[in-house]
Parts: C-alpha cells; structure tokens; sequence
C-alpha cells in the first residue's frame, strides 16, 4: 500500500498506474512469447502444463494472502513456492521413470 501512495505522490495518478501495469504485462508477454514458441515447436506440453498450472497457484495464492492476511502474505507465497519446485521435481522423476521403464521393456521385445 505504501508503494501505490509513493507512486501517487510522485504524480502517477491511478489512470498512471494502470497505464504501467498494462506496459508491464505487454513487456513480459513479449519477453515469454519466443519461450512459449520454442516449447511448441519441441512439443513440450506437459511444460507449458506445469508453467500455467503453476501460474495459476501463484495467482491464486497471492489473491488468498491479500484478502485473509492483508500484507504479511510473503511465507504463504514461500511455501507455495516450495511446494510448486517439490511438484516440478516429482514431475521429473516420474518421467524419467516412465523413460527408463520404457526404453527397458522395448529392448526385451
């Protein structure tokens, strides 16, 4: 809350800040576009998944710990963190098992 009264204070009125937010968004949706591209082109969809599942939960979250803590939200956002790396690396490890296993039974047929 502080933040948005120093940016007021220093003539960004609110019509400013929504102006920066939407320059915000069109810069990231630049910089993440070629990324998305590049997983389709090597037809990486359980990534793209991941990245908008993940995405989804950080939104989620942060929206939980402003309406419920109201500005001590950091250590829910941490633990989300966590727990979105701990699902990325489950996610890893099934799929090198799912590999192996594979690449073994293919080779005894």
């Amino acid at each position: 809350m502080e933040k948005t009264i120093e940016l007021l204070t220093i003539g960004v009125g609110p019509y400013g800040l929504m102006g920066l937010i939407v320059c915000g968004a069109f810069i990231c949706y630049l910089f993440i576009k070629p990324v998305i591209q590049w997983f389709i082109a090597l037809k990486q969809e359980r990534i793209l998944s991941y990245i908008m599942c993940s995405l989804l939960i950080c939104i989620f979250t942060i929206s939980i710990g402003f309406l419920f803590f109201q500005g001590d939200y950091v250590y829910l956002l941490k633990i989300t963190l966590v727990c979105m790396a701990l699902f990325g690396g489950i996610l890893v490890i099934v799929r090198l098992l799912l590999f192996l296993f594979q690449s073994i039974f293919t080779k005894n047929v």
